[in-house]
C-alpha cells in the first residue's frame, strides 16, 4: 500500500507556515462496523458473515482509522481540532466558528545554536489550569542564511508568495501606501517615463497609475559581509495586479542588490528600506498583491489590497500636461 504520511505531514507544514488552522471534519458522521451492518448479517436464510465479509470490514475500519488518522494529525499540527464519529455535524461546524473568533498569538524564536534543520517539538502550558490547548506542535529549525533541507512544494518560494488569494507570508514585514500618482505626498519623485509594468502596453480602455510605498523592515532580510567590508543582501520586489476573475493583468518584477558601507547598514538597519514602484492599472476593481524576497534566505513577506482604481484625471497647467 502507498503511504502517503509524507505528504500528509508537509500539507501540515505548509499550512501551519502560513497560520492556517485545520479542523477536520467527517461528514459521514456515526459509523458503524461492516459485520455490525444489517446487510452484513443474516438476511433471507443468508448468512453473510463468512470469512471474506470479516476480511472486507476489517479492510474498511482500517481505512477509516487511517482517514481519521490523517485527519487528527493535520489539526493537531495547524493548531486545529478534529471531529469524527459524530452526527452532530451543526454543532461540530458552530464550534469551529467559536474557536477561530477568540485566539492568541505567541511569538517564539529559536536560537541561532539550534537551527540544526531537524524538526523541534513545541509545548504550551497553562500555569495552575488543565485547559487544552490547540496550538502548531513543532517546528523545522533551518538555518535562515541557507537554503531550507525541507521541499515543502515544487512551487518557488516567490510563485507561491505572489499567488492571488494567498495568505500573507510574514517571514519579511513591511508597511505599504499605495496611491494615485498625483498624490502630493510623493510630489517631487521622479518616476519613469512610459508604460510602467511588463503588461502596462497590453492593457485596453482607461488606465491609472498608482505608486505603491513600501518600507521594509530590514531585520527580516540576510546580510552578509564581503570581503570588501560591506554588507550585501539580495532581494526581488514584486506588484501582481490582478483582475476579479483572478486574472494577471499587470505586474513589476525586479531582483535587486543592496550593497552597503558600514556607515549605510548602520542607518538602515535602525530604519527601513524604502521602495517607491509605479504601475499602470486598468480602471475598475483589481486585487494588488507586493511581494519582497530574499533571495539568499528564501524568506518573503506579502500583502494583498484592494483598489478601486478610478480614472487619472488630466489638468493642464501652463501648457503642459499631466
Amino acid at each position: 500500500m502507498r503511504d502517503y504520511s509524507d505528504d500528509v505531514r508537509r500539507t501540515a507544514e505548509l499550512l501551519s507556515a502560513s497560520r492556517i488552522a485545520v479542523y477536520p471534519v467527517d461528514a459521514r458522521g456515526l459509523t458503524s462496523p461492516m459485520f455490525a451492518q444489517a446487510s452484513t448479517n443474516t438476511f433471507g436464510g443468508r448468512d453473510n458473515t463468512g470469512p471474506g465479509v470479516v476480511a472486507k470490514s476489517n479492510a474498511a475500519e482500517d481505512e477509516k482509522m487511517n482517514e481519521h488518522s490523517s485527519m487528527r494529525q493535520i489539526a493537531e499540527q495547524t493548531g486545529g481540532q478534529e471531529y469524527v464519529n459524530t452526527n452532530a455535524l451543526a454543532a461540530a461546524v458552530a464550534s469551529v466558528v467559536e474557536h477561530g473568533s477568540d485566539y492568541y498569538t505567541v511569538g517564539f524564536v529559536p536560537s541561532s545554536a539550534s537551527l540544526d534543520g531537524k524538526f523541534h517539538r513545541l509545548q504550551v502550558k497553562l500555569d495552575g489550569v488543565s485547559y487544552k490547548l490547540a496550538y502548531r506542535r513543532g517546528y523545522f529549525a533551518d538555518d535562515p542564511g541557507k537554503s531550507p533541507e525541507h521541499d515543502l512544494g515544487k512551487q518557488s518560494t516567490m510563485s507561491l508568495a505572489a499567488m492571488h488569494g494567498e495568505p500573507p507570508a510574514t517571514q519579511i514585514l513591511f508597511q505599504a501606501r499605495v496611491m494615485t500618482a498625483d498624490d502630493p505626498q510623493i510630489k517631487g519623485v521622479k518616476l519613469p517615463d512610459g508604460p510602467a509594468g511588463a503588461m502596462a502596453a497590453a492593457l485596453k480602455g482607461p488606465v491609472s497609475r498608482y505608486v505603491v510605498d513600501m518600507q521594509i523592515d530590514p531585520k527580516g532580510v540576510l546580510f552578509q559581509k564581503t570581503p570588501e567590508g560591506t554588507e550585501m543582501a539580495a532581494v526581488e520586489l514584486a506588484l501582481i495586479a490582478y483582475d476579479g476573475d483572478g486574472k494577471r493583468v499587470n505586474y513589476f518584477d525586479k531582483p535587486v542588490t543592496l550593497n552597503l558601507k558600514p556607515e549605510q547598514y548602520a542607518r538602515v538597519m535602525a530604519g527601513k528600506i524604502p521602495a517607491i514602484v509605479p504601475l499602470d492599472l486598468p480602471v475598475g476593481r483589481v486585487a494588488l498583491r507586493m511581494v519582497i524576497l530574499d533571495r539568499a534566505a528564501g524568506r518573503a513577506g506579502s500583502l494583498e489590497v484592494p483598489v478601486a482604481v478610478a480614472p487619472a484625471v488630466r489638468q493642464t497647467l501652463a501648457g503642459d500636461s499631466h
